[in-house]
């Protein structure tokens, strides 16, 4: 769904105060989704909680914060969802986004 509008979803868009957009790339299958989290500012996120698009036990697969790309190594282990509602999804996680980085995640 690389190339139409079902494979990308804005799960968070509206957050000037920090400076932080969430959103879904899909795939044909959904357990191909993948989130992606960006900070935009130099101030970490810690224990952001946002809406994800099925549940399951989400895995940071990607963060360009890591020590390999002499970023501060703020990281995160695998995060089971919640059935705790944000932004218009039934389940939730929360994850620390790093200081100017973006992190992805991914379903296992």
């Amino acid at each position: 769904r690389s190339f139409t509008g079902n494979g990308f979803e804005w799960i968070v868009n509206d957050d000037a105060e920090n400076s932080v957009a969430v959103y879904a790339r899909k795939g044909l299958n959904p357990k191909d989704d993948l989130i992606i989290a960006v900070n935009l500012t130099p101030v970490p996120r810690p224990n952001y909680r946002f809406g994800v698009t099925r549940k399951g036990n989400w895995k940071e697969i990607f963060n360009s914060d890591d020590e390999a790309f002499w970023g501060s190594g703020i990281k995160n282990d695998d995060k089971p969802s919640e059935a705790k509602g944000s932004h218009w999804k039934a389940n939730s996680i929360e994850v620390n986004i790093p200081p100017l980085a973006m992190v992805v995640f991914k379903a296992f």
